[in-house]
């Protein structure tokens, strides 16, 4: 008999805007953060819509502009709100396998993300470590409980123990194209090598223009 896999449903939450990665605005300026925010996540969608395995994308957003022209599902989110809020707020009436990701991972790509779901067998959380601060990449699981969204520093081990507070075994993937965001300007080398098209492209301009003035 052969075994047909769930179709997956991905979380992606980012705030966009004039505060986007404001970490990278020595280098890039406000414009170019806001502009590599765009250039990432149209890259992700590109890829993740392009896997047999994904049924939909919704993207949780104070900043409506970032769904256009893209095959997502906006679900607005509050200027004030954080990240897991917003998480937990895509996460609302969804049921079977759910990947939750972060907005900002420049290197995903088709391989790594069918890779990722066809190690998920379901009952389960399956978490990729972040290469930075101890965080996590991505999050799949087919209970997305609110209580268990912990993204930001020291995520991984948070998102362990509410996943086993739940009631639900843990496991963990290792997986570069997942665990290398890009949050510091000492990232953005990588990114501008190793990134999808937009991001590449974008990186090439800004870092020439930053190296020429």
């Amino acid at each position: 008999m052969v075994m047909h896999m769930a179709a997956t449903t991905v979380v992606i939450a980012v705030r966009g805007g004039s505060d986007a990665k404001s970490r990278c605005r020595a280098v890039l300026g406000k414009a170019g953060c806001a502009a590599l925010v765009r250039a990432m996540l149209g890259d992700m969608v590109a890829v993740l819509i392009a896997s047999p395995l994904i049924s939909k994308i919704l993207l949780v957003t104070p900043t409506p502009e970032l769904a256009r022209g893209l095959p997502v599902t906006l679900i607005h989110d509050e200027p004030e709100g954080g990240l897991n809020a917003a998480f937990a707020k895509g996460a609302q009436g969804l049921s079977g396998p759910v990947l939750f990701l972060p907005a900002d991972l420049p290197e995903l790509d088709g391989e790594a993300v069918q890779g990722l779901l066809r190690r998920y067998k379901g009952g389960h959380v399956l978490l990729v470590p972040s290469v930075t601060d101890g965080g996590t990449g991505a999050l799949l699981t087919d209970r997305p409980e609110d209580q268990i969204f912990a993204f930001g520093v020291n995520s991984l081990a948070a998102h362990e123990t509410a996943a086993r507070q739940n009631g639900q075994p843990v496991s963990q993937l290792a997986s570069d194209a997942f665990a290398h965001d890009l949050d510091r300007p000492d990232q953005l080398t990588r990114a501008a090598h190793r990134g999808g098209p937009r991001t590449r492209a974008l990186l090439a301009e800004l870092l020439t223009e930053r190296q020429a003035a």
